[in-house]
C-alpha cells in the first residue's frame, strides 16, 4: 500500500500552505470617477490608438489565417480586441501623453 505523501514535498519536509494574499487593492472614489467617464483623446493619444489597432489587426489576420476554427480561435482573438481595449485604456488615463485634445 501506497504511503500517503499529502503535505510532504521530494525531500520529505511538510510543505506550508501557501500565504493568502492581503495585498488586494480597494478603490477610491476618484478611481472609479476616473475610469468610467469620457476621456476625449489628445492628438498623440488618436496616433497612439491608430497603431495599437493596426498591430492588432495583423495579429488577429494571422490568428484567423493560422489557427483552426474552434472555441480557441475565438477566444484568441477576443483577448486581442481586450488587449487592445485595455492598451487603449491605458493611454487614455497616463499622466504624461499629451493633453491637446482633438476636436
Amino acid at each position: 500500500m501506497a504511503e500517503d505523501t499529502h503535505g510532504v514535498d521530494d525531500a520529505g519536509q511538510v510543505k506550508q500552505p501557501a500565504p493568502k494574499r492581503t495585498d488586494f487593492r480597494s478603490f477610491d472614489q476618484e478611481d472609479i470617477d476616473n475610469w468610467f467617464k469620457y476621456h476625449a483623446p489628445s492628438v498623440d493619444q488618436l496616433s497612439i490608438y491608430g497603431e495599437l489597432r493596426a498591430a492588432a489587426k495583423i495579429f488577429a489576420e494571422t490568428i484567423n489565417r493560422h489557427v483552426p476554427a474552434g472555441p480557441d480561435k475565438t477566444a484568441a482573438i477576443r483577448k486581442v480586441r481586450e488587449a487592445v481595449m485595455t492598451a487603449n485604456a491605458a493611454v487614455a488615463y497616463a499622466p504624461g501623453i499629451a493633453t491637446t485634445r482633438h476636436c
